[in-house]
């Protein structure tokens, strides 16, 4: 019997925005990592979130197609002051579109910063399944979303985890649906910014893939500093 199950994980990565939700949630982008218990350079795994970009609309009289500014609010420019103005008759709107992309442990949208364990997978297939079924939010015109919690990458993180944890078959242990979302989130931020605040944001570029900083909130400890 395997001792080497795929695990998942909340996985926060770094971007250069300003944070405009009220707890700054935003100031990651947030996503699933599922992947084996123990990696090497030549672990494989999967990232499943809903990634973000900013589109460029061109005015009605002008034609064209749209214009993808901002992948996965990777952008700094615009990102960072997106209710700055577009050219006349040009619109800008957010998209967010769900994927399933495989990785190595070391790849993502920015930088990968954090990770944080929050169960043990019992059928991957049920487990996409599950999260391939939580909506994901509408597009927003930018200047709409401004501080709303149900357009972003954190909305959809947020049901879908909840999904994943009420599923029962999805997976075998977690953290459970009577903590949720509300102590994963906290927990991630709370990690997240002491590994800021130990100049380990430079994310996964530095490292070596196991070293990745890593909170397992089922023994409730780091496994990976």
């Amino acid at each position: 019997m395997t001792r080497n199950k795929d695990r998942l994980y909340l996985a926060l990565y770094s971007r250069d925005v300003s944070p405009r939700l009220p707890g700054g949630e935003d100031a990651y982008h947030w996503a699933f990592n599922i992947g084996p218990k123990l990696v090497n350079d030549d672990s494989l795994g999967l990232r499943i979130h809903v990634r973000e970009s900013l589109l460029l609309s061109p005015a009605a009289d002008e034609g064209g197609d749209e214009t993808t500014l901002t992948p996965s609010g990777a952008s700094a420019s615009q990102a960072a002051n997106p209710d700055a103005a577009p050219a006349p008759g040009n619109t800008l709107r957010w998209e967010l579109k769900y994927e399933e992309v495989p990785i190595t442990w070391t790849l993502g949208p920015g930088s990968l910063m954090v990770r944080v364990l929050v169960g043990k997978v019992r059928s991957g297939e049920r487990l996409r399944e599950v999260l391939a079924g939580v909506p994901v939010p509408a597009p927003a015109a930018v200047g709409d979303d401004a501080g709303d919690p149900g357009r972003s990458c954190v909305a959809w993180t947020a049901a879908a985890l909840g999904a994943a944890l009420a599923d029962g078959r999805a997976l075998g242990r977690s953290i459970g649906a009577a903590a949720g979302w509300p102590a994963a989130r906290d927990r991630a931020m709370w990690y997240a910014g002491a590994k800021r605040a130990q100049r380990r944001s430079t994310g996964w570029a530095a490292f070596a893939p196991a070293s990745i900083p890593t909170w397992d909130m089922l023994a409730g400890t780091e496994v990976v500093g």
